[in-house]
């Protein structure tokens, strides 16, 4: 695709679906410029230490993303909502408790945004709810772990409201019909392929390898 180097990676919890792309040898960090690398700072053991060698080898910066942490990329404004402070540094091993943990993270965009909210539960939605509930009314919605059913609670799908949801590498029909019952047109990539969203800051749009 012609990229050669990012300003940020993100890892948004310690999971191998999530990281072993970055941590593994010859990885995206052996064939791109990376700047910095944003991760939760939860504390998963191996898979964290294989993290931490693998950016100090090559001296990328690490830091970590919490709720409130802010950056800003030309127009496009970029929000931490999860996790809060204090969650960094815990040793996690339970799957439920370790996807709760995943960085959420708003974007603004003129009249657009978008939430993407790693494998967050049923319960860490409710939690994240709880917290930062004007902060989830979004146009597009990176569907939570891949849009299986311990996710996408009906109360999350309300609060959130997309106009676009986007699945990867999971999915249940359910779920589908969930968002789909909400008002959302609701996007999968092992049928659509390559999903590529698009916005101008005032019109989104999007087109796939399958279906334009």
């Amino acid at each position: 695709m012609g990229i050669a180097g990012v300003d940020y990676l993100m890892v948004s919890h310690p999971h191998s679906d999530h990281m072993g792309g970055i941590i593994a040898q010859n990885s995206i960090l052996d064939m791109i410029g990376v700047n910095t690398v944003l991760y939760n700072g939860v504390d998963r053991e191996e898979k964290s230490d294989l993290l931490l060698t693998r950016c100090s080898e090559r001296n990328i910066p690490m830091r970590i993303l919490k709720k409130g942490d802010i950056l800003n990329f030309g127009s496009v404004r970029m929000e931490g909502l999860w996790p809060k402070e204090g969650m960094a540094g815990q040793t996690l091993t339970g799957t439920a408790s370790v996807n709760n943990t995943s960085i959420v993270v708003r974007f603004d965009y003129g009249a657009h945004s978008s939430l993407f909210v790693g494998d967050l539960y049923t319960s860490g939605e409710s939690a994240v709810i709880s917290d930062c509930w004007d902060k989830l009314d979004v146009d597009l919605l990176k569907v939570p772990h891949h849009g299986y059913t311990t996710s996408s609670s009906g109360l999350f799908i309300h609060r959130v409201s997309p106009v676009l949801a986007v699945a990867m590498s999971g999915y249940h029909t359910a779920v589908q019909h969930a968002y789909e019952s909400s008002g959302a047109t609701f996007l999968y990539d092992r049928y659509e392929g390559y999903i590529h969203v698009v916005t101008d800051g005032d019109k989104l749009s999007y087109h796939t390898d399958r279906n334009n």
